[in-house]
């Protein structure tokens, strides 16, 4: 099923339309993909959790079907626009699922605006946690175009490798989804103003890597579920038992033959955990 034709719809925010679907009813369920990703990247989940509760999936900026926005692309950003499209949706209080760097966007909601979160969800997430120092160093010191032709070159070529095919996306077991999200990541070098949408990644992904809320987690006293591929090279699953440490009385599931995209990789083993945990703390 694609869910941006058949459940698909805009929303004006900031100079920008952000493509999202708003399905079920019940407790809020908020899917928050990652970098270079879209609503695609939960696909099997919202199938499955929309009969369940309300379910709301979105494009970030310059991601998917949303729009490129002028602006710094910062975790606060990102944040504000999530909050005023829930706010225009009457959501008062919800569950964000995030997933890398919409881990890290999950974080800033739940440290800036706790009273809005009931729980969280976080898959093999960004922000809580340093990258290493090479990854860190390249993203603040190279030049932007050579960062840009390092993001072109994961698009356009590293993808189309089959021996690099899986690690440029993120994914060790290859299924339907993981095939969907592959094709609609090759699909950005087509795009007609490349480097407009390039400029809005390089932001994103200088976000996705230098920003840190370790010193804040212990801050978090809502229940967290944190859930991880076993098989993740981008980010360790000792990233996921770091956060668990830190995270006052959270959980960690390691999902087994699943990389960077446990949700979409092994969604029927995702959905289960989420599943119980939502019942586990009354959600439904």
């Amino acid at each position: 099923m694609d869910v941006y034709k058949a459940l698909g719809k805009r929303m004006a925010i900031n100079g920008g339309n952000i493509y999202y679907i708003d399905e079920g009813e019940g407790t809020p369920l908020i899917f928050i993909h990652g970098i270079w990703g879209s609503m695609r990247n939960w696909v099997p989940n919202i199938e499955f959790f929309k009969n369940r509760c309300r379910v709301i999936a979105l494009d970030l900026p310059a991601c998917g079907e949303s729009e490129i926005f002028d602006a710094d692309y910062t975790s606060d950003f990102f944040s504000e626009t999530i909050l005023t499209l829930l706010s225009r949706l009457g959501v008062e209080s919800f569950i964000p699922v995030g997933h890398s760097l919409g881990g890290l966007i999950t974080l800033n909601i739940a440290l800036t605006h706790p009273e809005m979160v009931e729980a969280l969800i976080l898959v093999d997430a960004a922000g809580g946690h340093d990258f290493p120092r090479l990854t860190k160093w390249g993203i603040e010191s190279l030049p932007p175009r050579v960062l840009k032709k390092i993001l072109f070159g994961l698009s356009s070529f590293f993808l189309r490798i089959p021996l690099t095919r899986k690690l440029a996306a993120g994914v060790y077991t290859e299924n339907e989804y993981t095939d969907a999200l592959i094709d609609f990541q090759l699909s950005f070098a087509n795009k007609p103003n490349l480097d407009e949408y390039l400029e809005a990644y390089l932001k994103t992904a200088k976000t996705a890597v230098l920003v840190n809320y370790e010193s804040e987690l212990s801050h978090i006293t809502e229940p967290t579920l944190i859930v991880w591929g076993e098989k993740d090279a981008t980010l360790s699953p000792k990233a996921g038992l770091k956060l668990c440490k830190k995270i006052r009385g959270s959980y960690l599931s390691v999902v087994p033959s699943a990389a960077h995209c446990p949700q979409i990789e092994q969604p029927e083993i995702f959905n289960a955990v989420l599943l119980r945990f939502l019942k586990g703390i009354g959600a439904l």
